[in-house]
C-alpha cells in the first residue's frame, strides 16, 4: 500500500471514528439528559398531584372533625339515636333535635365548598347540606343498609375513610361524587355516620396533566383504587398495584411484562391518608425525540464523511507529492554521488528536515563503517590476547609441576602442597568454559587460598567454614567469596600482629540464602565504610533507575565489584551488607534461593 493510500486510510479511519464517537456521545448524553429531566418532571408532577389531593382532603377532614367536636351536634345526635318516641315529651325532644341538626348542617360555607355533607343513622334519620337533595323517609333506612362502605367505616372505629368515586345514592340524578366518611361514636356506641362529598369532576380535575395521553395514573388507598387513567385492563392495573407495594424510590424504571416495554414510574405517598399516587410514562414515547435526533445525526455523519473522503483524497495527493520526489532522488543515489545535495522542487519544512536527516544518516553510516573496521581489529587483538592467556597458564602449570617434583625428591611435601594449591587457583581463575560454579567449587577455591595464607602467616591465621549442606550445590558466579576473604586479610590486619580469625557462614532462611564473611581485625574506618556504601548506591541506581550499562573494573574484585556482579546475576533482589561488629568487620551476601 502506497504512502498516499495509507494517509488516506488513516484519515478516513480517524474521521469515521471521530464522527461515530461524537454521535455516540451526543446520543447517550441526550438520552441521559432527557431521562433525567423526565424523571425530575415525574417527581415534580407526582408531588404536585399529591399536594392538590391533600388540599382537597384537608377541608373534608376538617368539616367531619368540626361536627364531632360540636357538643351541641353530638348531643342532638344522641337524642335522636337513643330516645324512642314513646311519650309526647320524647317525641318533642326528638323533633327539636332534628330541627337543631338541620340548622347546624345548613350552613352557607358547607353548601359553597362541598357538594354535600350528609349525616344519617341506621334508624333512617337523614340530614344533608345539599338543598337539592330529596329522599323519602321510608327510603333512607334502606339506602343506609345498602351503603358498600358502611362496614369499612365501622372497622375504622371513628377514623375517616375515603370512598372511591360513586353515584350519590341520596339524589335522584345519581350525581357521581368522591367522598370521605366516618362513624359518629358516643359512649362506644355508633350514633350514625357523617359523609362529606365533592363532585367527581372536582376530584378528577386534580389529575389533569399536559399531554395527558402519554401518562398512566393510578391512585390507591390501601387496596382501593381511587382513580386510574389510561390503564387498559385489569391485569395491567393489578401489575401497577404490585409495583406500588414494592417500596420503590420516588422515581425509578421497570420493564412491564404485560406490555413488554420499559416504563418510568413516579411514586408519591401521602402517609396521613395511606394514599399512593403512581404516575407512569412509556420509555419509548419519552425517548422518541432522541430516536428522531439519532436518525438526523446519522444522516449528517454520512454526509460529513463523504465530503471528508473527497477532501482527504485531494489533500493526501498534494501532501505526498514532495515525498514521491524525494523517493525518486534517493533511488538515484550511488556511492559516487553520496556527498551531493538533493534539491527538491516541491518542499516544505518537514520534507527539508527529512532530507537533512537523510544526509545525517549517510554521515553516521560512514562513521559506523569506520568504527566497525576498528572494532573488528580489536576483536582480533582480543582473540590473540585470549590465546596468549591460555598459553601462559600452561607454562606456569609445567613450572609448578617441576617445583613440586623437586620438593618430593627432597622429601619436602609442604612444597608439593603449596604448588598443588597454586595450580588449583590458576586452573579455577583461568577456566573460561563455565560462567557459573557451584558453591562447593567456590568454597574449595577459597579454602585453597586460605591454605596458602595459612602457610604464609603460619599460626597467626585461623579459619572456620560453616555452610548448610543444602547450599553446596547452589549455582552462583565465580570468585564471589575469595575477594571478600582477601579483603579481610589485606585490610583488617595491616596495623596489628594479633591472630587473624576469618569465618564463613552460610544459611537458608525464608527462601533467601545468606553467606557472611567475618574477621576479627580492626574493622572499616567510618570514612571508608561511608564511601563504599555510597558507591554501592550509585551502582544500584545506574543499573535499575538510570538503566545505564556498567563495566567491571579491570583487575578489581573488591566489595563494590562483587556487589555489581551480584546485581547483574540476581537482579534487584540481591543485597550486600557491610558493617563493623564488636570483634571486627563482616560482609553479608544474600539473594533469593534458586533465583540465579
Amino acid at each position: 500500500m502506497s504512502f498516499r493510500n495509507k494517509i488516506f486510510a488513516a484519515f478516513s479511519i480517524v474521521t469515521i471514528v471521530l464522527i461515530m464517537a461524537i454521535s455516540v456521545v451526543f446520543y447517550y448524553y441526550s438520552s441521559e439528559t432527557l431521562e433525567e429531566n423526565s424523571k425530575e418532571n415525574l417527581k415534580v408532577m407526582t408531588d404536585k398531584l399529591a399536594n392538590q389531593l391533600s388540599q382537597l382532603l384537608k377541608p373534608m377532614e376538617f368539616i367531619s372533625w368540626d361536627f364531632i367536636a360540636s357538643r351541641e351536634f353530638m348531643e342532638e345526635m344522641a337524642t335522636i339515636t337513643y330516645i324512642k318516641p314513646d311519650t309526647i315529651e320524647d317525641a318533642y325532644d326528638i323533633n327539636r333535635a332534628q330541627v337543631n341538626i338541620n340548622q347546624i348542617i345548613h350552613r352557607d360555607s358547607l353548601s359553597q365548598n362541598f357538594y354535600g355533607v350528609n349525616v344519617f343513622n341506621k334508624k333512617g334519620d337523614f340530614f344533608t347540606s345539599n338543598n337539592n337533595n330529596y329522599v323519602k323517609p321510608q327510603n333512607s333506612k334502606s339506602i343506609v343498609n345498602q351503603l358498600p362502605w358502611k362496614e369499612q367505616a365501622q372497622q375504622a372505629q371513628g377514623k375517616s375513610i375515603l370512598i372511591a368515586p360513586y353515584d350519590d345514592p341520596w339524589e335522584n340524578s345519581h350525581q357521581k361524587v368522591f367522598g370521605l366518611a366516618r362513624v359518629l361514636r358516643g359512649h362506644n356506641i355508633d350514633m350514625g355516620y357523617i359523609e362529606v362529598q365533592v363532585k367527581n369532576e372536582e376530584f378528577e380535575n386534580i389529575f389533569i396533566l399536559p399531554q395527558q395521553e402519554e401518562y398512566r395514573i393510578v391512585v390507591l388507598n390501601d387496596d382501593q383504587v381511587l382513580y386510574q387513567k389510561n390503564v387498559e385492563n385489569t391485569r395491567l392495573l393489578e401489575y401497577y398495584q404490585e409495583v406500588a407495594d414494592r417500596g420503590i424510590d420516588q422515581v425509578t424504571d421497570y420493564k412491564n411484562p404485560h406490555l413488554n416495554n420499559k416504563e418510568i414510574f413516579g411514586k408519591k405517598i401521602i402517609p396521613d391518608w395511606k394514599i399512593t399516587i403512581l404516575l407512569v410514562q412509556d420509555y419509548s414515547k419519552l425517548m422518541s425525540p432522541v430516536y428522531d435526533m439519532r436518525r438526523i445525526v446519522i444522516a449528517i455523519g454520512l454526509i460529513s464523511a463523504f465530503i471528508a473522503f473527497i477532501g482527504m483524497s485531494v489533500f493526501s495527493k498534494y501532501l505526498t507529492r514532495p515525498i514521491r520526489e524525494l523517493q525518486q532522488c534517493m533511488e538515484s543515489i550511488e556511492i559516487r554521488n553520496l556527498p551531493e545535495q538533493i534539491v527538491l522542487k516541491n518542499k516544505g519544512n518537514e520534507i527539508e528536515a527529512l532530507n537533512q536527516s537523510f544526509q545525517d544518516l549517510r554521515t553516521r553510516l560512514n562513521d559506523s563503517i569506520e568504527r566497525e573496521i576498528q572494532n573488528h581489529s580489536l576483536v582480533l587483538q582480543a582473540n590473540l590476547d585470549m590465546l596468549q592467556a591460555q598459553i601462559n597458564p600452561h607454562f606456569l602449570f609445567n613450572v609448578l609441576n617441576m617445583i613440586s617434583n623437586k620438593g618430593m625428591e627432597q622429601e619436602n611435601y609442604e612444597i608439593g602442597e603449596i604448588c598443588e594449591a597454586i595450580a588449583n587457583l590458576l586452573r579455577y581463575t583461568t577456566s573460561t568454559g563455565q560462567k557459573t560454579v557451584t558453591l562447593s567449587d567456590e568454597i574449595d577455591y577459597t579454602k585453597n587460598y586460605l591454605m596458602l595464607m595459612e602457610k604464609r602467616f603460619e599460626d597467626r591465621l585461623k579459619c572456620v567454614v560453616d555452610i548448610d549442606e543444602e547450599m553446596m550445590k547452589m549455582e552462583m558466579p565465580k570468585m564471589i567469596l575469595q575477594p571478600l576473604v582477601e579483603n579481610a586479610l589485606n585490610h583488617g590486619y595491616k596495623n596489628t600482629t594479633k591472630t587473624m580469625y576469618v569465618s564463613i557462614y552460610g544459611v537458608i532462611k525464608e527462601n533467601i540464602w545468606k553467606i557472611t564473611v567475618k574477621d576479627s581485625g580492626e574493622g572499616f574506618e567510618e570514612a571508608v565504610l561511608s564511601e563504599i556504601r555510597s558507591q554501592m548506591v550509585r551502582v544500584r541506581n545506574k543499573i535499575f533507575l538510570e538503566k545505564e550499562s556498567l563495566e567491571l573494573e579491570i583487575g578489581g574484585m573488591g566489595i563494590v565489584n562483587t556487589y555489581l556482579r551480584l546485581l547483574l546475576c540476581y537482579g534487584e533482589c540481591a543485597d550486600l551488607k557491610i558493617r563493623n561488629n564488636e570483634q571486627g568487620a563482616e560482609v553479608e551476601l544474600s539473594a533469593p534461593w534458586n533465583r540465579f
